[in-house]
C-alpha cells in the first residue's frame, strides 16, 4: 500500500488519557453521590462526550440538562488534559519518523475542540498535524465513519491512500466503515478480540513502525 496520509485517535492512542479520564468519569458522578464502574466507564470509550453525558443522564436519572452536565463534564475534563496527561511513550518520535517522510497526519477525536486543543498545545504537538478533526466538527460520532471521511477530505488524500490507528472498537469500525486500512493499538493489555478486518494490532509505537516498514510504500 501507499501511505500519503495517517489518522490517529486521541485518547488511548497518542494521549495516555484512559486512567485519567477514568478518574474524570468518577468525579462527575461524586457530584451526584453516585459511584461509576469498569463496566460503564468501558461503555463509554468511542462515543462523544455529548453522548455519553446523555447516556449518563438518562441510566441515572440525573436533574440536570444535558447541556448543563455536558459543560461541567467538559470543565473536568480541560482541566485533566492541560495538567497531568500526557501522550505515551515515543509518540513524538513516531510524529517525527512520519513527517519525515513527507506522510500527512491528522487527529480525529470525539473529543470537544478546546479539550483537544488544550492536549496538543500543552504538549507541543501541533505543528506535526495539518488536520484536527474533533466532535464539534461532525454530525455522526464513531462508530459511523463521517469522523474519518472528515478527514480525508480536509488532507486531499484517498482512503486506499491512508491508514487510521485507533484503540477502541468504536474507532476501529469508523475506520473500517470509511473503507480506510484501520490497526488497533493496544498500549496496554485489553481483554477482548480485535474487529474483523483490522489490519494488524499492536502494543507500541516500534511495533507500528515496523508494520508500516513492512507493508507499505511512501508517496
Amino acid at each position: 500500500m501507499t501511505l500519503r496520509a495517517l489518522l490517529f485517535d486521541l485518547d488511548g492512542t497518542v494521549a495516555d488519557s484512559v486512567p485519567v479520564l477514568y478518574e474524570v468519569y468518577r468525579g462527575f458522578l461524586a457530584q451526584f453521590a453516585l459511584e461509576g464502574s469498569r463496566e460503564e466507564f468501558a461503555r463509554l470509550n468511542g462515543p462523544s462526550i455529548l453522548e455519553g453525558i446523555a447516556y449518563l443522564r438518562k441510566k441515572h436519572s440525573l436533574a440536570h440538562s444535558t447541556e448543563e452536565l455536558y459543560a461541567g463534564y467538559c470543565s473536568l475534563f480541560r482541566d485533566s488534559y492541560a495538567g497531568v496527561l500526557k501522550p505515551f511513550p515515543g509518540t513524538e518520535d513516531f510524529l517525527r519518523f512520519l513527517a519525515e517522510h513527507e506522510v500527512k497526519l491528522a487527529l480525529v477525536t470525539s473529543a470537544p475542540r478546546l479539550v483537544e486543543e488544550t492536549f496538543v498545545t500543552a504538549q507541543g504537538l501541533s505543528s506535526y498535524f495539518q488536520e484536527i478533526v474533533t466532535a464539534d466538527d461532525i454530525t455522526n460520532s464513531k462508530p459511523h465513519p463521517e469522523p474519518y471521511q472528515k478527514a480525508l477530505s480536509l488532507l486531499d488524500v484517498p482512503a486506499e491512500d491512508a491508514l487510521v490507528v485507533e484503540d477502541s472498537v468504536h474507532g476501529v469500525h469508523s475506520g473500517l466503515a470509511a473503507g480506510i486500512p484501520t490497526v488497533m493499538i493496544q498500549h496496554r493489555p485489553a481483554d477482548g478480540l480485535a474487529p474483523e478486518g483490522v489490519l494488524a494490532v499492536v502494543n507500541s509505537w516500534a511495533q507500528l513502525r515496523r508494520v508500516i516498514e513492512n507493508r507499505v510504500v511512501y508517496a
